[in-house]
């Protein structure tokens, strides 16, 4: 069928691709609209018209604009992952920065486990033999299916129910999770902390190459030694162990 609007590919347009994907998450068009600063999703709306998609109410998504066939627009990370290793082949950590992998180890470990290898001919990822002679789609493998039957929804919410308490510890530790599963160096916000108290001197001796990451650090980032270091004793004294003590701090106490 003759497609109606040519679709921009979501590897070839960010903002196309963020709205897929957070749409996908489950994020409302008005919860995105909010995050644009748009009055509301009829901003977006017109611009991925556009871009040549249109909204589909039963997958709460944008597809692609076309008269009777619906083509499905592959926005997984690892596709990501190959785009921008041949726009970016001589800056690889770019790559990792901008999808939010530490190294190029751990691509390799994500794409291991989407089904693909590296080959050094083409210098970027391929599928593995066996994951395209299974017609793997990880497009497929993502979208919801429905449930056969209702008995199956009654198991299904039975067991469910199981995990309640499990899903509220995390959500309790969600903070601290964060911590863990997110990785260093991902480029966010540096916390400040207001303790109250009488400042003293502390006189510690380190190696000269760890003070010099202290000065290049605090001057990178716009603040004073003495902030770094409140900061990186609170997280410390919060990852093992002293966590009520530091609120106590924190509080005044």
């Amino acid at each position: 069928m003759k497609q109606l609007v040519e679709a921009v590919s979501p590897e070839h347009d960010e903002r196309v691709h963020t709205i897929l994907t957070k749409l996908a998450q489950g994020m409302s068009r008005d919860e995105l609209a909010g995050e644009f600063n748009h009055k509301d999703y009829k901003s977006i709306d017109a611009y991925m018209r556009k871009k040549g998609y249109r909204y589909d109410r039963y997958m709460k998504n944008y597809v692609p604009q076309i008269e009777e066939q619906v083509i499905h627009v592959n926005t997984s990370k690892a596709t990501r992952v190959i785009e921008l290793l041949k726009v970016n082949t001589d800056e690889p950590m770019l790559v990792c920065q901008k999808l939010g992998f530490k190294d190029m180890q751990e691509i390799g470990d994500f794409m291991g486990m989407k089904g693909y290898q590296w080959n050094t001919e083409l210098n970027n990822y391929e599928r593995k033999p066996q994951e395209i002679a299974t017609g793997r789609n990880e497009l497929i493998e993502e979208m919801p299916r429905p449930t056969a039957t209702k008995e199956v929804t009654e198991v299904e919410q039975t067991d469910l129910a199981s995990y309640l308490s499990l899903l509220k510890l995390l959500k309790h530790n969600e903070e601290r999770l964060t911590e863990i599963l997110i990785p260093y160096g991902k480029g966010g916000s540096i916390p400040r902390y207001t303790i109250v108290g009488v400042a003293q001197t502390k006189t510690v001796q380190m190696i000269n190459t760890l003070s010099n990451l202290v000065s290049e650090f605090a001057r990178e980032n716009n603040m004073t030694q003495r902030d770094l270091f409140e900061v990186a004793l609170v997280d410390f004294f919060r990852k093992y162990g002293y966590e009520k003590e530091v609120v106590q701090v924190l509080n005044g106490r």
